[in-house]
């Protein structure tokens, strides 16, 4: 009885001494694009973080700290895109991570595969996922989605065509766009390990947006439906 109070007496020290040598990776999240940003998030792990909806001001900053093993996204869009509103922020810019998985690299990118609502960088050490490129200037009227008949665009929304590949990868080739498009927008952190930075608008950098070219016949659009 003895030994096996010793052993388990060792096991759990084991355990902490491991728990305390498993660092978080934290996720960086600055607004420099407009007055309100709306961040809702989504985990395939709920049992690490529960889904939330966050308002980021102009130039407001968060911190989120995320354990190894943690999967997830979250959905940047210009208005309300909890999980209360339902479908209308899976067309928004999303951006996906997998935090220290087997192989001990923090994984993302930036997906345009529904639609686009922010310019956005992602960058962990030298590797850069997301583009600055503001598809809303331009954006087909096809493509457009607007929370009324006449309020502002707020979403490029990709009917999967040729022509919407063609033009959300413009300027833009470090974004998912497509499904199957690991190669050109999944990215692997480099340099400084458990630190991912997210930028959203045109960042601290003052980098001029960059206008995508007109698709003056939308003869391969899909009009989009009110959501």
């Amino acid at each position: 009885m003895q030994s096996s109070s010793m052993s388990l007496a060792t096991t759990a020290l084991l355990l902490a001494l491991l728990a305390s040598t498993v660092s978080s990776t934290v996720i960086h999240i600055c607004n420099h694009y407009v007055d309100e940003v709306h961040l809702s998030w989504d985990v395939s792990a709920p049992e690490m973080r529960q889904p939330v909806h966050t308002v980021l001001l102009y130039d407001q900053c968060v911190d989120e700290q995320m354990l190894p093993g943690w999967s997830g996204a979250f959905f940047a869009g210009l208005v309300n895109n909890s999980h209360a509103v339902g479908g209308w922020r899976n067309f928004d810019t999303k951006v996906e991570f997998s935090i220290n998985p087997a192989d001990g690299v923090d994984w993302f990118d930036v997906s345009h595969i529904a639609g686009f609502s922010l310019p956005m960088i992602v960058s962990g050490g030298d590797v850069v996922a997301g583009c600055a490129v503001d598809k809303l200037i331009n954006c087909p009227v096809g493509w457009q989605a607007r929370p009324s008949p006449d309020g502002p665009v707020v979403q490029c929304r990709n009917d999967g065509s040729q022509a919407a590949y063609d033009f959300f990868v413009f300027k833009c080739p470090n974004t998912y766009v497509r499904f199957n498009d690991d190669a050109q927008g999944t990215k692997a952190a480099t340099g400084s390990p458990n630190y991912l930075d997210v930028s959203i608008g045109l960042g601290s950098t003052g980098v001029a947006a960059i206008v995508p070219p007109k698709v003056d016949s939308c003869i391969a659009c899909t009009a989009v439906p009110p959501p």
